[in-house]
Formats: C-alpha cells, sequence, structure tokens
C-alpha cells in the first residue's frame, strides 16, 4: 500500500503558480491552509480580486522619440553633405577625372595619313577628301588643371581653358600645323577654307597673320581639352575639294566639356590670296593683329558663322570683295575694297571705317551694304577715285552705300580722299524709332530727301570752299518741305559753266525719331580716331 503525503502549503508551492505576497492578502491565505488540513479535496475556486496593472511611464517614451529625431537629423546632414560634394566633384569635373591621365597614342580615331579619296567621319562632301588628319604633338606642361590656381583679386575671372583672363589651365594642349599649299595641276589661284562641323560645339580663336618670311600659306592648330575621350571623337584634317585646300575640324559625338581651339592662318606677306571662306561658328574672327600693316591681297574675302565676332585689326586689310555675315555678335573693324563690301549681323552693333576704292578697269559701282536689328550702325567711309577710274556711263553711280537697322541710331559719315575726284554717290538710310544721321563732304553734288515723323534738320555751310579750287559758288536749296519730309539739292555753280551731270542722291528714312543730313565739313566728336589716323575719322552724335 502507497501512502501519498499532502504537502502542506508552508513546506512546498505549487511551481505552476504564480508566487502572491502573502502579507498582501493575510485572511485567504488563513482560510485556505485551514481548509487544506481538513480536507484532501483541492480548495474551492474563490474570485481573488488581482491587484490592477500599473500604468506605464510616459518618461521612456519622451527619450525614444528624442532618439529617433537626432537619429534622423545626422542621417540627413550626412546625406546632403554627401550629396553636395558629388555635386561639386562632378560638376568641376574632378570625379570621372583620373590622377593620372593614361598613356595616349598621338592619333584620333582615324590614321594620320588617309588613303585617297577617304572622306574623315564628319566631313561634309562640299569639304572633298582628307590629305591628312590628327598630327598631334601633346605638351606635357599642361597636363594637370590643378596644378594652376585660379586668379584672385577684383575683376578678375576664371578662364578654364586658360585664356587672356587667366585662370586654371587645361589638362591637355596639343598643337599641329599643315601647309595649305594648292594643287598646282588643276590651278594656279590659291584658295582657302577654314571651317567647323559635326555635333560637337567646338569654339575658340581663328586669326589671320600677314608674314613676309611665309611663302606657303601655313596653319596651325592648338585643341585644349580636359578630358582624354575628347582627342577621339575630334578629328582635324587637311581638306582638299578641287581647286580648294583648307583645314576642318569635325566633331563626331558631343563630349561633355568640349575642346577649345586657337587657330592661326599664316599667309605670304607680299602675296595674293585669291579666296579665303570660313564657317566658324562660336569663334572669335581677327583679320590682322595689333593695327599691324597687312600686305596680302585678298580676292574674296568671306567670314561666316553664327555667334562668332569678326573684328578686322590690320591697319589695311585689302580685298575686291568681302563678306561677314554672323548673328548676335559685332563686326568691328577697318575694310578696304574695290568691288563690294557686305556686312550683316543682328541683335549686335557694325562699327566700321571703310574705304571704297574705284580701279580704272571696272565699270560697275563699288558697293557697300550694312545692315542689323537692335542694334547700331556707324561708319566712317572714305572715298578714293584716282582720275581716269569714273563710271563713263553717267547714270550709273560710281559707289552705292546702303545702312539699315532697325530700333537703334544709324550714322554714316561720307568723304572724299584729298586727291580723290569728285564722284557719284548714292546713299540710302534707314531705321525705325531711332534717329538716322548721314554727313557728305563739299564734294557730293545732287540731290537730298529726308523722311521722319518728326521735322528732318538740315545743317549746312553755304560759304565752304570750292574742293576744285576753281572759285565756284555753293548752291544749297530746299524744295520741299513738311512736318514729313525735306527735299533738295546742293550744287557748285560757276559763272558760264554749265552743271556737272553727275548728280548723286542722298536717301533718309526713319519713323518716329529725326531725320539729319549735315552738308558741312566738320569733325563731330574728334578729328583722330583711336590709332591716330587722321583719315575718314569724323564721328557724328546719335542723337
Amino acid at each position: 500500500m502507497v501512502i501519498v503525503k499532502q504537502p502542506s502549503s508552508d513546506s512546498a508551492q505549487d511551481p505552476f503558480q504564480d508566487p502572491v505576497d502573502k502579507a498582501a492578502f493575510p485572511s485567504t491565505f488563513r482560510s485556505t491552509n485551514r481548509q487544506s488540513t481538513s480536507s484532501s479535496l483541492p480548495p474551492p475556486a474563490y474570485d481573488l480580486p488581482l491587484p490592477p496593472d500599473p500604468e506605464p511611464s510616459p518618461e521612456p517614451k519622451k527619450r525614444i522619440r528624442k532618439k529617433l529625431k537626432i537619429t534622423l537629423v545626422v542621417v540627413l546632414c550626412l546625406y546632403i553633405a554627401v550629396t553636395t560634394v558629388l555635386l561639386v566633384l562632378l560638376w568641376t569635373g574632378r570625379l570621372s577625372r583620373p590622377r593620372r591621365p593614361p598613356p595616349r597614342p598621338g592619333i584620333g580615331v582615324i590614321k594620320q595619313y588617309l588613303p585617297p579619296f577617304t572622306r574623315p567621319e564628319g566631313a561634309p562632301e562640299t569639304d572633298g577628301y582628307g590629305d591628312t588628319c590628327n598630327q598631334w604633338t601633346f605638351n606635357p606642361m599642361f597636363e594637370h588643371a590643378q596644378d594652376h590656381p585660379e586668379p584672385k583679386g577684383p575683376g578678375k575671372k576664371p578662364d578654364p581653358m586658360g585664356g587672356p583672363m587667366g585662370g586654371p589651365k587645361p589638362d591637355f594642349v596639343d598643337h599641329l600645323s599643315y601647309y595649305l599649299s594648292p594643287n598646282t595641276s588643276l590651278t594656279s589661284l590659291t584658295k582657302l577654307f577654314v571651317r567647323t562641323d559635326g555635333v560637337g560645339d567646338t569654339s575658340g580663336t581663328f586669326t589671320v597673320i600677314s608674314d613676309d618670311s611665309t611663302k606657303i600659306p601655313m596653319v596651325e592648330v592648338q585643341m585644349k581639352y580636359r578630358r582624354v575621350e575628347v582627342q577621339n571623337v575630334t578629328n582635324v584634317c587637311l581638306m582638299r575639294s578641287g581647286d580648294r585646300v583648307g583645314l576642318g575640324i569635325y566633331s563626331t559625338e558631343s563630349v561633355q566639356e568640349p575642346p577649345v581651339f586657337d587657330i592661326i592662318l599664316h599667309v605670304p606677306g607680299n602675296g595674293t590670296i585669291d579666296e579665303l571662306v570660313t564657317e566658324l561658328p562660336s569663334f572669335t574672327q581677327n583679320i590682322g593683329q595689333n593695327n599691324r600693316f597687312m600686305k596680302t591681297v585678298f580676292g574674296l574675302l568671306q567670314l561666316q558663322g553664327s555667334f562668332s565676332p569678326i573684328y578686322v585689326r590690320g591697319s589695311n586689310v585689302n580685298s575686291r570683295r568681302v563678306k561677314a555675315t554672323t548673328s548676335f555678335s559685332v563686326i568691328y573693324g577697318k575694310f578696304t575694297t574695290s568691288e563690294s563690301l557686305i556686312l550683316r549681323t543682328s541683335e549686335a552693333a557694325i562699327d566700321v571705317n571703310v574705304t571704297l576704292v574705284r580701279e580704272s578697269s571696272q565699270q560697275q559701282p563699288v558697293i557697300l551694304q550694312m545692315s542689323t536689328e537692335n542694334a547700331i550702325v556707324r561708319t566712317v567711309i572714305t572715298l578714293a577715285a584716282a582720275p581716269g577710274t569714273l563710271i563713263k556711263n553717267q547714270t550709273l553711280p560710281d559707289f552705292y552705300i546702303q545702312a539699315t537697322s532697325a530700333n537703334a541710331p544709324v550714322a554714316v559719315d561720307i568723304s572724299h580722299q584729298d586727291d580723290s575726284e569728285p564722284s557719284k554717290v548714292e546713299v540710302d538710310v534707314s531705321t525705325e524709332s531711332a534717329p538716322a544721321v548721314v554727313s557728305m563732304d563739299p564734294k557730293y553734288e545732287g540731290t537730298f530727301r529726308l523722311y521722319s515723323d518728326l521735322p528732318a534738320e538740315l545743317m549746312s555751310d553755304q560759304n565752304a570752299m570750292d574742293p576744285e579750287g576753281l572759285g565756284r559758288m555753293r548752291e544749297i536749296e530746299v524744295d520741299e518741305q513738311n512736318s514729313e519730309s525735306l527735299m533738295g539739292h546742293v550744287q557748285w555753280r560757276s559763272p558760264g559753266k554749265p552743271i556737272s551731270l553727275r548728280q548723286g542722291s542722298v536717301n533718309i528714312t526713319t519713323k518716329a525719331a529725326r531725320a539729319k543730313l549735315y552738308l558741312e565739313d566738320k569733325c563731330f566728336w574728334s578729328c583722330t580716331s583711336n590709332d591716330g589716323d587722321s583719315r575718314g575719322s569724323r564721328r557724328m552724335p546719335l542723337r
């Protein structure tokens, strides 16, 4: 027989029962002990009151929220800092730039010497075929841009390609040169061209220098860039198209930082260039330099390129025909021509000194045309007609001059050289919402017509001296005048002698401003231009 001893509540405790503080409930535990000693049955189930759950303290939650906020602020600050650094590195190009540039070949994607009748990639058919391309010479002096500090101080700006303002230098500067010798088997003429084409946005400068030591035209090219891949997507080639030879720059792919070129064309100082044609968008084009005398004579000088300023810096740039066409860029300088001079731009000024020369073999007018919009046209013109060079057909003018603009003043000052014969001149000047001013020297004879919404103004000198020294009297008469127009004529009369049949005309038209005509031999601003040349230097006020 097995006797099972019931453990008392004092000696043992149910392991599955939660310990309860007996001191907190003394009456309950005393009743339970009595029942357990009197009977072996399990104690009845009582509904004992449970202690209430303690309410959570708000302090831990606040601490947790505060820690989360601090963590989020720190993470956000780190994200902004890292993003800013990456953007700066990407913008400056240092993120993808290797510390040491890898070894580069001296050529691009095509061979230096091309097979016959090979057209470089990106070259149009009009440029013909390439003789050679990309004969670069690497200059290690410009290996790293960070080795050259940016300029400091007022008025100094950084130039990313080391231009005249200073600044950080390019990583790479490569050089090449080509002789532009014509194909003597096809022509005896020297016809040159320089142009850029392709998908890249190249820019730079182009300068023509007259050099007595140069026998064959030679072009020098300097390419400045920061990324190694530029050389592999840019072809600089010596091109031939029929009887023309020239330099072609072609980009096959667009790059983040396109190259910048400095092109110098050396032409024979005592020679003749029959034709020079440029097509250089975003290039600054310079003909001559530092006001030096330019001995080279051009047959055709055709300069063009959108966003391309055109400067004629030589003191005597002589070309039979000149055509300069650009947009949003100025045309400035001195021109001498014997056939035609056409200057066209938009949203930019034309400020030139022009000498128009008649040749004995020419029986057509010498033409000057200037046009722009929303910018001034200001020109000083000198007429040179040696004895025997005037047109025999007196119905044609010896010189035809046209200047037009819109919403900007136009000022034209015309005078003859001292040894020039009086010539027949036709002048047409027009603009809108701005004054139009013309000045004619005493050698002019002919009619004048002024049209404007405001009363026109005529300034004349009846007592001017006879420019031919023949003792003639000057006659200036107004034939018709009203609120919108003024018409008349000017001529030299000599008793007993007929009036000259070489009568020119001056037409001035504007709107919402005054039309003015000066028939006076005066210097309005200064009789000497900036370069000290008193010839053709009179300047008129644009009021």
